[in-house]
């Protein structure tokens, strides 16, 4: 696979980005499709504790809002469990030698 100047535009001498992820993507694809697969799915998994945050602050609003105690308890703990320490659960990290430690 060899690369042409013919369509650069820039004078930096770099290709366009765009055509070269596509590039990079097809490449991957062609050679690791497994890899290539389990990458862009863990790329939208990282998203998710981000929306889930998001979710449960809305929830934690309308509750809030309509006098619901039951959503607003909901929304509070799934929030609390969203947003947990991370790294908490490995055995060197400060968060959980602290907690073990008041065991």
């Amino acid at each position: 696979m060899t690369s042409s100047r013919d369509g650069w535009r820039r004078g930096d001498g770099l290709p366009p980005a765009l055509p070269s992820m596509w590039r990079l993507c097809k490449l991957g694809y062609r050679h690791e499709p497994g890899l290539m697969l389990a990458a862009f799915v863990l790329a939208l998994l990282a998203a998710l504790p981000d929306a889930l945050i998001a979710w449960w602050l809305k929830l934690l609003g309308e509750g809030v809002l309509g006098h619901d105690a039951g959503r607003v308890r909901f929304a509070a703990i799934a929030l609390g469990v969203s947003v947990w320490p991370p790294g908490c659960c490995a055995p060197s990290a400060p968060a959980c030698s602290a907690a073990s430690a008041t065991r």
